[in-house]
């Protein structure tokens, strides 16, 4: 299942009102994103908040992430998501269910550009 949340409809996403409590969800994050320190704030949120999973630019441009974890961390990781650190400009973010069955928990990786 797919989800775009830009800022205008991120209220709006279903995908921060799931039920379940702990999951995988992947990301792309598009916008001003690359080169603003977003992969090295993404870790360092993302492993403050306990959740697992990996970080990498993308060639076109975007930011591409998969978290996985208890739902609230997810919501947090996001909400954090749609800012970025400073000098970002974050205009659309493509959420979607995923499987991540290959880090151990509390294991946060930021992979090369693919």
């Amino acid at each position: 299942m797919l989800f775009v949340a830009s800022r205008s409809e991120y209220s709006r996403c279903p995908a921060i009102s799931i039920s379940r409590r702990w999951f995988d969800q992947k990301s792309q994050i598009t916008g001003l994103v690359q080169g603003v320190g977003f992969r090295v704030a993404f870790e360092r949120s993302a492993r403050s908040y306990g959740l697992s999973g990996w970080v990498r630019n993308r060639c076109d441009g975007s930011v591409e992430a998969l978290v996985s974890g208890d739902s609230d961390a997810i919501k947090k990781i996001i909400d954090w998501a749609r800012q970025g650190p400073e000098g970002a400009v974050v205009k659309q973010i493509l959420i979607e269910d995923a499987d991540l069955t290959t880090l151990r928990p509390g294991q946060f990786l930021r992979l090369p550009t693919e």
